[in-house]
């Protein structure tokens, strides 16, 4: 079987260009917090072999706890798992040269607000080609502001 390639990035915000390109704010972080959590945008970007072009693919992102269990949002509005369930249909033969695969990005901007516990989420990608591979991105939410400070950023590079 052909193997699917993913990445997950998180980012502050991000959007896809005309070109597929991606074009990121805030990219790269692995802690956030304490809550009230702030927007971000959870990024995926598939490397589709040939032999998928033109097809619907059936994806799945969830969001764990330390424990694997799926995260219930107890933000505003009913409780509900983090849970994402779509399809991404893979760029049509024509569009992509030969021996290239075909690239989708998708972003998934979550709101302000999402309450998590303090400690280890992971967001895990899957999809309905092999569900039994998985790609995944964890983060950190802190318990308090002075729990793993993030470094001081020197704004001049001439110093």
């Amino acid at each position: 079987m052909d193997e699917i390639e993913a990445l997950l990035f998180l980012s502050t915000a991000s959007n896809v260009g005309a070109r597929g390109d991606m074009n990121f704010l805030g990219f790269g972080w692995e802690i956030m917090g304490p809550e009230p959590l702030s927007a971000f945008v959870v990024t995926a970007s598939l490397k589709l072999p040939r032999s998928f072009l033109g097809k619907s693919i059936g994806v799945r992102l969830r969001l764990v706890d330390k424990d694997g269990q799926i995260v219930i949002n107890r933000g505003p509005g009913a409780p509900r798992p983090v849970d994402i369930q779509s399809s991404l249909v893979a760029p049509q033969p024509g569009a992509v040269p030969p021996g290239m695969p075909g690239t989708v990005t998708v972003n998934i901007e979550v709101g302000a607000g999402l309450a998590l516990d303090h400690g280890i989420h992971e967001w895990i990608l899957t999809t309905d080609v092999d569900p039994e591979a998985e790609w995944r991105r964890p983060f950190y939410v802190r318990a308090a502001n002075e729990q793993f400070p993030l470094p001081e950023v020197n704004q001049d590079a001439n110093d």
